[in-house]
């Protein structure tokens, strides 16, 4: 019995691999590496306006054309990203909308240096994000997330 169990765990693991190959395969999360990272440092002009420590005289609507064009460059990349990319993309994205949220709160030509205390939560969560995003795939990150404690 146990070489008929070893048979049968054989064939669902061919089964297994032959399917996943016709679906195109397991995807890690640091494939294609170096261009993943090209297409992703097309985001940090859009998260350079969203924050005071990179935009001192930034004001609300400014940011919220950053966290806009953030999803909208979002979406222009996602094409050449895998499943496991475009998840942690996804989870990143889904920061800067909440972040619009909070910027609604407020009028369009306050500062963003003036409102730091109801906005820092969402500026934090999106730049923890958007670095747990480059450190699983292994890019490099920008140099101006140096302004920012690590989180």
């Amino acid at each position: 019995m146990p070489t008929l169990r070893v048979a049968r765990a054989a064939a669902c693991a061919a089964a297994l691999a032959l399917t996943a190959t016709a679906c195109g395969g397991f995807t890690a999360v640091d494939d294609n590496q170096e261009e993943v990272c090209a297409e992703l440092a097309k985001l940090d002009g859009p998260l350079v306006v969203m924050f005071p420590e990179t935009n001192p005289e930034g004001n609300v609507a400014q940011a919220k054309f950053g966290a806009s064009a953030y999803s909208v460059v979002a979406d222009q990349i996602r094409g050449s990203l895998n499943g496991s990319q475009e998840t942690l993309l996804d989870r990143a994205t889904g920061t800067t909308e909440q972040y619009l949220q909070v910027l609604g709160t407020r009028p369009d030509d306050a500062l963003l240096r003036d409102n730091e205390a109801a906005f820092d939560a969402s500026q934090m969560n999106i730049v923890a994000n958007h670095r747990i995003m480059l450190a699983n795939i292994g890019c490099p990150e920008p140099e101006f997330l140096a302004q920012f404690p690590d989180t």
